[in-house]
């Protein structure tokens, strides 16, 4: 048996008592903390003026204040590719062009690699077995194979747009960061790129190597090019960028303008879109025997500008 201090209080008012003790202290300690930290973060800005004094005269200096300007209108020119109200700029399109051309062409590589795989592996699989008819076998062989041929083929096409998309990521964010385009940018972001995805794959020292000498052929190969086109069009090598952006934008604008203009001249006849091509030779029959007026906006150079995202700089 336990004895009288032994035993649990059955009293709710000396519980009550209790609780309300400790809720006052516990108040006190919470405000005397709150006090404490109030004043330490008094002391602690009263300490940082002169630092920010110093550091706002610093970064007013007009070299130190103009570089700022600088980076923060390369950003903004990076964030203009992928976020803006017309999504119609250059290095977005060249981006998505080369993802799909990439995707496609090492699908149809890494596919075409596995068939002669794909029928050894079926032959080493049916053997033994019973199959109710030919033509039952050379379906199910038919189906091994196609669904080896698109499974490897999507593999292998996302490794390729996976290089290529880094490559032409990187160079098209430095290009639009620094407002220019420099000879050296392919060269320096194809070798970065393969070097770092063999490290990855932890191909030792010689297959970084290998990496890095592989990549130097598709750069010689853009370079001249990008040089070709500036000795052809007798233009620096950032006019030839520019000015093939600039060519872009026009053919964008006038595509959509046309499809606008398309879509206007059947709400006037009171038809719904049915086939395009036809209902482009009709518009077009129409404007010859001036019965349609188009409503072309290409030669406005400011809403051209707008139309590329220029105007958020």
């Amino acid at each position: 048996m336990l004895g009288n201090d032994q035993r649990p209080s059955t009293s709710l008012a000396t519980d009550g008592r209790g609780m309300v003790k400790e809720w006052v202290v516990s108040h006190e300690y919470l405000d005397n903390m709150k006090n404490r930290f109030e004043l330490i973060t008094q002391r602690f800005q009263k300490t940082l003026q002169p630092l920010n004094a110093v550091s706002d005269y610093i970064l007013r200096w007009e070299p130190l204040y103009r570089r700022f300007e600088n980076v923060r209108g390369g950003w903004k020119r990076v964030k203009n590719i992928y976020h803006q109200e017309n999504p119609h700029s250059f290095e977005w399109e060249l981006l998505s062009k080369t993802f799909y051309t990439c995707f496609i062409t090492g699908m149809i590589i890494g596919g075409t690699d596995t068939v002669k795989k794909s029928i050894g592996r079926f032959e080493l699989y049916k053997a033994g077995k019973e199959f109710g008819t030919v033509g039952h076998l050379m379906q199910r062989k038919m189906d091994f194979i196609m669904t080896q041929f698109y499974m490897k083929g999507a593999i292998k096409g996302l490794k390729l747009a996976a290089y290529m998309c880094s490559i032409v990521f990187i160079t098209v964010g430095i290009t639009c960061y620094r407002d220019r385009y420099s000879i050296l940018y392919v060269p320096i972001t194809t070798t970065s790129v393969f070097s770092f995805f063999a490290f990855i794959r932890g191909v030792g020292i010689s297959g970084l190597a290998v990496a890095f000498f592989i990549s130097l052929m598709p750069s010689f190969l853009l370079t001249t090019a990008t040089i070709g086109a500036s000795f052809y069009y007798k233009c620096s090598i950032d006019e030839v960028y520019k000015n093939l952006r600039q060519k872009y934008l026009i053919e964008a604008k006038k595509e959509i303008d046309d499809d606008n203009e398309l879509l206007r001249y059947i709400e006037s006849k009171g038809r719904k879109p049915s086939f395009k091509p036809w209902d482009r030779y009709k518009m077009n029959l129409d404007i010859d025997m001036n019965e349609f007026k188009r409503k072309m906006t290409l030669d406005d150079e400011e809403e051209l500008l707008k139309f590329g995202g220029k105007d958020e700089e």
